[in-house]
């Protein structure tokens, strides 16, 4: 019952969220910051494998089916891509700027590009956490806590 609820939760949030990306660039950034959509998958990845149920959100059903393991390292991949790009555009701002004649006068702006990469790093940061809490609770039993019935007495 709480694992359907969950997914029939998720494709509600996902629903909305999809339609504030194509529509709203101020929540656009914000969500892709959170990285919700994501962090959504990988839940209806993990409560597939875990609990046998499929993937009902409309949102999941169009990727191939992949175990949780795999979309955690896809993320990572992923963001560390958008990393790369951000610092080779970093890089190229720099040295285009350098190449004006009185380069050392005039300022340029990478505030921006800068922002991104932060948001970048920190999109980074939660889902190498999240891979991490993920293989640290396999081969452990993932269902709540038991009352140790031996130490309550």
């Amino acid at each position: 019952m709480a694992v359907r609820a969950i997914s029939q939760t998720n494709e509600r949030i996902a629903g909305i969220i999809q339609q504030f990306l194509v529509n709203e660039d101020t929540v656009r950034v914000v969500l892709e910051e959170l990285d919700i959509l994501y962090r959504l998958r990988v839940i209806e990845t993990f409560i597939s494998s875990t609990y046998g149920r499929s993937v009902t959100s409309t949102i999941f059903v169009k990727q191939p089916p992949q175990s949780t393991l795999t979309i955690l390292i896809q993320g990572i991949h992923e963001i560390c891509e958008n990393i790369h790009k951000e610092l080779d555009t970093i890089h190229t701002k720099i040295k285009n700027h350098r190449m004006k004649y009185f380069y050392y006068m005039r300022s340029f702006d990478i505030a921006g590009d800068m922002e991104q990469l932060r948001r970048h790093s920190a999109v980074l940061d939660r889902r190498w956490q999240l891979l991490y809490e993920y293989t640290q609770t396999q081969g452990k039993n993932v269902s709540p806590k038991q009352p140790d019935i031996q130490n309550d007495l």
